[in-house]
């Protein structure tokens, strides 16, 4: 073998090193992508995990608040029965003559 001919080897060697080199160093690059892609993805699905626990928890205080609202307005209205039958009866004593106490110790 001849100078000439180890350099023409020498040199395919080399391309074809440089070529696995490059599509190597391509497929790491995709592969470090497609690594990073799933890290993405993840982490979104921890934040919507997260989320749909958060939006678990608001809407049981949702439901505790409107249960508590739903307990004050049925007071109001027993209260304010209350106060239409003591007008009432207020008004009907008043009318029929008999003495109407007045303060609260009625």
């Amino acid at each position: 073998m001849n100078w000439a001919q180890l350099s023409i080897q020498i040199g395919i060697a080399a391309a074809l090193g440089g070529a696995v080199w490059k599509a190597a160093s391509a497929w790491t690059k995709k592969a470090i992508a497609l690594g990073e892609k799933a890290e993405a993805e993840r982490e979104k699905e921890r934040q919507v995990s997260e989320l749909r626990k958060s939006h678990a928890n608001f809407m049981e205080r949702v439901e505790t608040l409107g249960k508590e609202v739903a307990a004050v307005q049925k007071g109001l209205e027993i209260l304010s029965a209350r106060i239409d039958e003591r007008e009432r009866e207020r008004t009907r004593r008043d009318t029929r003559g008999i003495p109407v106490p007045s303060g609260d110790g009625e």
